[in-house]
Formats: structure tokens, sequence, C-alpha cells
């Protein structure tokens, strides 16, 4: 058996483009992405709104211009990081520290070829990704290089800033979120 991904070049953000003319952006709303299912479950919430998932859901559709479409409660807004708690921002830092190293790594670079090797010399799990994807894929070594590249740089282009539409946050405090819940 043999997968296809035509969209393996391609970010969130510019697939969610597709719905903004399509008669199913209404379904947004009855989507699920959070990463912490368990932890929604535990407090009858939907979205959590800290977890890569949802800063990539909110990312995506902010650039594909339709935040209005995102209307599931969230239990924390990082378009304002300051007004969650410091213990709940962690995969958020850790999406801004990595976009910021390949930012760094693009922008130094004179050309792909040069901008290759620095990624590769800043995230060496890349050559794997590449060795196990010319086998599965059938693409060539250039075919990928330039495809990962392209996805960063629009990866990094549509940044991650969140604010753009109010959100509905639910009001759960502090204390039943976290006392339903494991901690991590």
């Amino acid at each position: 058996m043999r997968a296809v991904n035509p969209f393996q070049f391609t970010t969130k953000g510019e697939l969610c483009q597709v719905l903004e003319s399509s008669p199913w952006h209404d379904l947004i709303a009855r989507t699920f992405t959070c990463g912490h299912p368990q932890r929604i479950k535990d407090v009858g919430i939907r979205q959590c709104g800290v977890c890569t998932s949802c800063v990539g859901r909110r990312q995506a559709l902010r650039v594909a211009g339709l935040s209005q479409e995102d209307t599931q409660g969230y239990v924390y807004d990082l378009s304002t990081p300051a007004k969650v708690p410091f213990g709940k921002r962690g995969e958020w830092n850790a999406m801004h520290a990595q976009r910021g190293r390949i930012e760094r790594v693009l922008h130094k670079a004179s050309g792909a070829g040069e901008a290759w090797m620095q990624l590769v010399r800043e995230f060496p799990d890349l050559l794997e990704t590449v060795e196990d994807m010319m086998v599965v894929q059938k693409l060539s070594e250039a075919e990928i290089q330039r495809g990962i590249l392209s996805l960063l740089r629009t990866y990094v282009a549509e940044g991650l800033d969140l604010v753009t539409a109010p959100l509905q946050i639910l009001s759960t405090p502090e204390e039943s979120y976290t006392s339903n819940v494991a901690v991590g």
C-alpha cells in the first residue's frame, strides 16, 4: 500500500483558504482539533486554546480569513498571552521559539542551497525525513528539499498572530480546570 499526500508541502492556512469560498465553511464551528481531549472531556469544553493543535487551528483560520467562523469556546485565548497563566503558555512559547529558529535560518541564507544546509544544521533530523520521503514517496531529494523550504517559508510568513476576531472564552475558573485534570 502506498499513501500519497498531495498537500504535504502545504500549510494548514493554505488548506483552509479553500473553505473561504466553499459552502462548507459553516462546518468549521463543529470541528474539534484540541490536543488535550482528556482535559476537555473532564470539564466539558471542546477546545483548550493553549495546545499546538488549538494554536495551529486559530492560525490557519486567520490566514484563510475565517476567524469569524471559529465559534467554539476556548478555555484560554492566546491572542493575549499575558492573560493566560504562565504554566499554560509552554506549547505557545515552544511554537514561537521554533518559528524564530526557522526564520533566522531562512533569512541568513543567500540561496536555496545555503538555506537547506543551514536548516539541516539547525534541524539535523530533516536528513532522515528526506531519506524516508525519498523511499516512500518516490520523490527526488531536490523535490523534497524545495518542498520543505517552500513550506517553511510560507509557515514563517503566515506568522503566529492570533488577534483577529473575538473568541468565546468560557468562564471556567483556573482552579476547576486544573483540579479535574493531570498537569502536563
